[in-house]
């Protein structure tokens, strides 16, 4: 028996990433890289159960398992293969990174003394219903009985961590909180920002005082494309008649549908479609403003808070703020009404003038790495302890 809360060195720990996420090329990716990334500093000896398509990261044993196939969610070999893993190595503790693996490993486990964990990156049934997905009641069913058998669930969202006991009937003990984690402890001094934007206003040949304003993310997800629709037909008209400066408004990500190519020739309206960008961060730190028109789907949307962490205010709809504690980032999130184009152009002119201040040190102490593990940390050492 531990009887060193401190001491984890005799309790293993196995996180399942069900998918490649190194290096992260999505948000989704971003997110699993960076939980898998601090929860290994904090558990040396951590294994990532996983499949092929992954670059190593330090200090993690990667164990590939399975195929990056749609049937790994229900074939059977799998959950063998996972409890045999388990089993070989004396795992105490599996970190699943969404709750679709535990419907197919809950058989595999019976027997095993394995506490098992679920990072909920958003809540699956309302992503599904703000889609239009007649099935999301199929999806609540398997997020309760998920939720349920889990010894623990860490939500990234606060709103769906407070949520989730009256929703899914579960013990507000066993609810915890983990938000997502940013590797900056600051804001980037002025000059880092000054260097990248010189960077990108002389690749692309604009003016250093032009305004940069941006979206990213990958337009193969639909609320995504909606956002570049919503930026490329309503926001910008409406922007070109009231704005007495000049811009470029930047959409990254990749993925736009063949329909809506002819947003990539709109440069004379101020949009320029960049495509995949990689390396967005250049971006994201070189510009003024970052956009986010977000109406639908669920969670967090990890673009908000990676750019908050370079110092960036985000313009935002309501529902494309959801999950995160607005209080912590200050005047650094702007929220309008969802759908109000006209409000939304509105701040854009209005938060222009006000510069890119620090961002404050109450969203570093949530979103830096090691914070923002600290409540799932601090779980499995008291776990480790009691067994």
């Amino acid at each position: 028996m531990n009887t060193n809360p401190q001491n984890t060195s005799s309790s293993k720990l196995a996180i399942l990433a069900p998918y490649p996420f190194s290096p992260p090329r999505s948000g989704g990716h971003r997110a699993v890289f960076a939980y898998v990334k601090y929860l290994a500093q904090a558990w040396p000896g951590t294994f990532c159960i996983t499949t092929a398509g992954n670059e190593s990261l330090p200090g993690v044993n990667g164990v590939e398992l399975f195929d990056d196939k749609k049937r790994k969610y229900v074939d059977p070999r799998v959950g063998w293969r996972v409890r045999r893993f388990l089993q070989t190595n004396n795992i105490q503790f599996l970190v699943l990174q969404h709750h679709y693996f535990g419907l197919l490993l809950w058989p595999f486990l019976w027997g095993l003394p394995v506490r098992v964990l679920v990072i909920s990156h958003n809540l699956e049934y309302q992503r599904w219903r703000s889609l239009g997905k007649w099935w999301w009641p199929l999806m609540w069913l398997s997020e309760r009985f998920v939720y349920r058998w889990a010894a623990a669930v860490a939500f990234i969202s606060v709103q769906e961590q407070a949520a989730a006991p009256h929703l899914f009937g579960l013990d507000p003990k066993k609810c915890l909180a983990i938000p997502y984690p940013v590797d900056q402890q600051e804001s980037p001094h002025p000059t880092v920002s000054m260097a990248k934007r010189q960077a990108v206003v002389q690749r692309h040949g604009w003016k250093m005082e032009d305004k940069l304003l941006l979206f990213f993310g990958p337009q193969n997800y639909g609320p995504n494309l909606e956002a570049v629709i919503a930026i490329v037909t309503k926001i910008n008209p409406l922007l070109r008649q009231r704005a007495h400066f000049t811009y470029h408004i930047l959409i990254c990500g990749g993925g736009l549908p063949a329909t809506y190519q002819d947003f990539s020739n709109r440069q004379s309206e101020g949009i320029h479609y960049l495509g995949f960008v990689p390396d967005i961060e250049t971006y994201v730190a070189a510009c003024d403003l970052v956009l986010n028109p977000i109406q639908s789907g669920g969670g967090v949307k990890t673009k908000l808070v990676e750019a908050v962490a370079y110092g960036k205010t985000v313009i935002s709809y309501a529902t494309g703020a959801l999950g995160v504690s607005a209080a912590v980032y200050g005047e650094k999130l702007v929220q309008v009404p969802d759908g109000d184009v006209a409000a939304f152009a509105e701040a854009i002119i209005q938060v222009l003038p006000r510069g890119n201040h620090p961002t404050p040190a109450s969203f570093f102490d949530t979103h830096y790495g090691p914070h923002a593990v600290s409540a799932v940390v601090d779980w499995l050492r008291s776990e480790a302890y009691l067994s």
